[in-house]
């Protein structure tokens, strides 16, 4: 038996991989993580991950075995507009006249970088990792498009590029320059087709609170107010590395687990009585000093028929949430700034997305394999999730094929 703590894409992506049986553990009341697909003004709203790319080969070959990239549909974020200032520019035509000659030459520039980086990314360089993405882009690039650059990093990963290896930004802003993809109601889909194949055992409300180990394996783990022991099972863990860090009984490795940050991210839908935004799929907010990162028309972004008009806000956030009504009043302050129309709020809805993404950077690279080499002293004990590669989809993925690999099922 394995028993999987977590049931987010790493937790289901190991039920698909491995062929014991498998039962999950979740601390919450709903399935996904992540992948938090919700119908809405016909269509759907993500509550998490947005796209994934055909560039991450584990998430689309995931999808492809599946058999849902008949049912995939793009999204483009090469169609947003960025704020400068008051201005707001169109990143698609970097030969616009709202951007200047140098600014034009950068852009291209850094997407010819990005095409480059991409054959190259599986060896993961040195230079490209040791550096920060803020000081490798200024001394490659240029400064005349940081704020562009500002933009897309506080979108995708809810932080500042110093915080981040520049072969991480390279890739991230890559997205942007290329195409990207959901599913036909939602990334959800993906969780739900596993479910339906592999049939894992899933036991909601299941708060895991001790795991303990002995000599080679792990001996035992604490869920509600049941001791598990753990005989010829194994365990596998597949939630944030921050609450796994609290869980392990072995300080090294809880150490280890507790230095991995986190980027936490407020998503507000809105729905409003008028069409207010007319700036193709949405707006990057470059300034570190806004509390929103993004703005989106949702029916235009994902391209499905409006029947309201729905607007998605995205605000980034470091440990504690932002109060929800702090979110709507910065809302309605940046509907304001793009209309004189005056409008009305018809419903809202708000989530909280703790842990958003990891931070990844040099640091990171040398935890992540001082938590496979403290990990692989247990022969039934394997670790994955979105912090245990470049944080993203393909991640979780990638490190649940591991997983399975390292338990040898």
């Amino acid at each position: 038996m394995n028993y999987i703590i977590g049931s987010g894409l790493s937790g289901l992506s190991f039920c698909y991989y491995s062929k014991k049986k498998n039962q999950i553990l979740e601390k919450s009341s709903t399935i996904g993580g992540r992948l938090q697909s919700k119908n809405y003004s016909g269509g759907f709203v993500e509550l998490g991950a947005q796209f994934y790319s055909k560039e991450d080969p584990n998430i689309y070959g995931l999808i492809k075995e599946l058999g849902l990239e008949s049912k995939e549909t793009k999204v483009s974020l090469s169609s947003f507009f960025v704020k400068k200032g008051t201005e707001f520019v169109p990143i698609k035509n970097a030969t616009s006249k709202e951007l200047s000659k140098q600014e034009s030459g950068q852009l291209k520039l850094f997407h010819e970088r990005i095409l480059e980086t991409l054959k190259i990314v599986e060896t993961f360089p040195d230079e490209l990792i040791e550096t920060s993405f803020d000081k490798w882009y200024k001394s490659n690039i240029g400064k005349e498009t940081e704020w562009i650059i500002n933009g897309m990093m506080r979108a995708i990963t809810f932080t500042d590029p110093k915080n981040q290896s520049a072969l991480y930004g390279i890739i991230v802003c890559g997205t942007f320059f290329s195409d990207c993809y959901s599913i036909k109601n939602g990334l959800s889909q993906i969780n739900k087709t596993i479910m339906t194949l592999s049939k894992p055992k899933i036991t909601l409300n299941k708060n895991v609170s001790k795991i303990s180990f002995y000599k080679d394996k792990v001996l035992s783990f604490q869920a509600n107010e049941t001791k598990q022991n753990l005989m010829k099972d194994n365990l596998i863990t597949a939630i944030p590395s921050n609450e796994l860090s609290k869980l392990v009984e072995n300080p090294e490795l809880s150490k280890k687990l507790k230095q991995i940050q986190y980027n936490g991210c407020a998503v507000l839908i809105l729905d409003v009585n008028k069409k207010l935004l007319h700036h193709n799929s949405g707006i990057l907010y470059t300034d570190k000093r806004d509390l929103v990162s993004v703005l989106i028309d949702e029916p235009e972004y994902y391209n499905f028929k409006r029947k309201k008009n729905t607007l998605g806000f995205l605000f980034p956030y470091k440990e504690t949430r932002p109060n929800e009504e702090l979110l709507i009043k910065q809302a309605k302050k940046k509907l304001q700034e793009l209309t004189n129309q005056t409008f009305e709020i018809i419903q809202y809805k708000t989530y909280f997305w703790d842990y958003g993404l990891p931070e990844f950077n040099r640091k990171v690279v040398g935890l992540q394999s001082d938590i496979i080499e403290i990990t692989n002293q247990y022969d039934n004990f394997a670790v994955c999730g979105d912090f245990m590669g470049l944080p993203s989809l393909d991640a979780c993925v990638e490190s649940a094929k591991k997983a399975v690999e390292k338990l040898k099922i």
